[in-house]
């Protein structure tokens, strides 16, 4: 049996194995690497395992979700393994040779990117917004062509996986049934922002010495910023969604919630329009679906600092967009079973809604 994590996403510290004549246990942490203080995320790959049941105990803090981790056979298609045990430990049942890949969320790296790009290809333009440090290409899509901006970001953290899935739902919504948008709307989709903390499996939030939701400044240390800065300069923009995942779990980091950007004119009250169509099309659907319960936090409450150095209040106090605030899709939820990748891109699907109905 081999236990790996040096492929896209992975990230996991193998301490130690225990055997009996009735188990194996795995001991196991997170890396941390440049994150400072401690964060949660992990993911690793089992080879050849044994048949039988293995138990798995992390031994840095609580980093299990509620629902197990997520699992996979492939590396594409991910379910929640139902054998938690606690917040430190699962197990699974292992069929002989069986090789599975677990995690503490569902993953989403740049081939998973790449299948989603494959589906939109004939409707968006891709080109390379910048190279990041390590040399990768930073994909751009752009679809429509109105003389107003709207600008999708994903993966200023870079384990924030659930929010690429709802930007892609959202991405795929307008597509296919706002298309009237693109009329009077540029779209332009910049799914990595730190592209290689995702492909390398880092945590990315509070990278030393600040992370890319940070860097917003007079001086920004990191290519994707810079380029940002570029790119939207003289831009009419009027609208800016940053998707993010919030704290691992528990209260409120189980429920969707918005962060909103400044209240300034001329348009003060959209954002907080937004906000209440997006709630109402969530709790009027009667199917087993992401709820939004109008849970947003404002500028000036603790969580959201109006002089922080992040994406959205850059947008809406530099660049002047009538909409700017960061969406929060939590890791798994607090349905019966962890979010799927159908219920993120459905969520997705019904921001784009909310979207179209505030601005038409």
């Amino acid at each position: 049996m081999r236990i790996i994590s040096d492929f896209p996403g992975g990230n996991c510290k193998f301490i130690s194995a225990e055997y009996d004549d009735k188990k194996i246990i795995i001991n196991l942490e997170q890396e941390i690497r440049d994150t400072d203080p401690w964060w949660f995320y992990w993911c690793f790959k089992i080879e050849d395992a044994p048949e039988g049941e293995i138990e798995f105990a992390f031994h840095n803090k609580k980093v299990v979700c509620p629902h197990g981790p997520a699992t996979s056979a492939d590396g594409i298609n991910w379910t929640w393994c139902e054998n938690f045990i606690d917040h430190t430990h699962f197990r699974y049942n292992f069929s002989e040779n069986e090789s599975r890949y677990f995690a503490f969320c569902i993953p989403y790296v740049l081939s998973d990117f790449e299948r989603f790009y494959d589906t939109i290809k004939n409707d968006v333009k891709r080109t390379v917004l910048t190279k990041s440090e390590k040399g990768r290409d930073l994909p751009l899509l752009t679809f429509g062509n109105g003389k107003r901006n709207i600008i999708f970001t994903a993966r200023h953290h870079c384990c924030e996986s659930s929010g690429s899935y709802t930007l892609d739902g959202v991405v795929r919504a307008i597509l296919k049934n706002h298309r009237s948008m693109l009329d009077d709307y540029k779209f332009h989709i910049i799914p990595f922002t730190d592209i290689d903390g995702a492909e390398e499996g880092d945590q990315g939030k509070n990278r030393i010495p600040h992370d890319h939701n940070r860097d917003y400044s007079d001086s920004p240390i990191y290519n994707y910023t810079k380029a940002i800065y570029e790119y939207t300069k003289n831009m009419d923009i009027a609208v800016f969604f940053d998707f993010h995942s919030p704290w691992c779990w528990g209260g409120l980091d189980d429920e969707p919630h918005l962060h909103l950007g400044p209240s300034v004119e001329p348009t003060p009250d959209l954002q907080e329009k937004f906000s209440k169509i997006l709630s109402d099309l969530t709790l009027s659907d009667n199917g087993d679906n992401i709820i939004f319960k109008n849970h947003v936090t404002h500028i000036g409450e603790p969580a959201n600092k109006p002089d922080a150095k992040n994406s959205k209040n850059f947008f809406k106090y530099e660049r002047n967009a009538n909409i700017s605030l960061c969406i929060e899709t939590p890791y798994s939820g607090n349905l019966k079973n962890g979010y799927t990748v159908e219920q993120f891109y459905y969520w997705g699907e019904q921001i784009a809604e909310a979207l179209y109905e505030t601005l038409k």
